[in-house]
């Protein structure tokens, strides 16, 4: 079992790159976060989710197998990716993941671009039954529901996996990440208010909540 890392490590390393510059400066720019660290404290479970105000049309760059990281950006047209990353390199462990991204919006759809992981890894759709898992849904026209939730489970180690979807321009998305088997926030990054994470450095909440700045 991959040993969780320390929210503190990683909220510390984040500010420091915001202070030296690493945060994005302009709408198209880009930061890097990723941290580790002794186990301490796997963020905020039980409680209503938190909301982040995700920068459109920032960027994060991962350092795959260097730290534990799940990295969550937005570019205009209702275009989402999530990356994730380990820290094998440094541990030597794996890190089982399964990450679940919902559209909040009543009758709005989810749509899978891509998902890129190892092998043995895979992508499901929910509701299920209706469609093959990883092919596009909800074409014009289809009688089946509007798949509202894309769930991925990969067990990473040096690579950067991903998951790219889209919803309508402007949705607000939850993301839930377990490592382990284990509620896993404080391995999210994003940026809000062109720093990551917002500059907050307490603890997330498993499921985070992200609505873009603009559509």
């Amino acid at each position: 079992m991959h040993t969780l890392k320390s929210a503190f490590g990683i909220a510390a390393l984040a500010g420091v790159v915001a202070c030296y510059g690493g945060v994005p400066t302009s709408s198209s720019g880009g930061g890097s976060a990723y941290g580790y660290g002794p186990e301490e404290d796997g963020g905020v479970t039980g409680t209503a989710p938190m909301l982040a105000l995700i920068d459109t049309g920032r960027t994060l760059n991962a350092n795959p197998g260097q730290g534990v990281g799940v990295f969550v950006t937005y570019s205009a047209g209702g275009n989402w990716l999530i990356q994730w990353t380990c820290d094998t390199t440094i541990t030597s462990e794996s890190c089982p993941f399964q990450i679940s991204a919902q559209v909040l919006q009543p009758s709005a759809a989810i749509k899978l671009a891509n998902f890129v992981a190892g092998a043995g890894s895979s992508v499901s759709q929910s509701p299920s039954g209706c469609y093959e898992p990883a092919v596009p849904v909800n074409d014009a026209g289809s009688s089946c529901p509007p798949v509202t939730q894309l769930t991925a489970v990969a067990t990473t180690t040096t690579d950067e996996d991903s998951l790219s979807f889209t919803t309508p321009p402007g949705a607000t998305i939850s993301v839930d990440v377990q490592l382990s088997g284990q509620p896993s926030s404080q391995y999210f990054f994003f940026v809000q208010n062109g720093q990551v994470n917002g500059g907050y450095t307490g603890p997330l909440s498993d499921p985070m909540e992200f609505e873009p700045t603009s559509p």
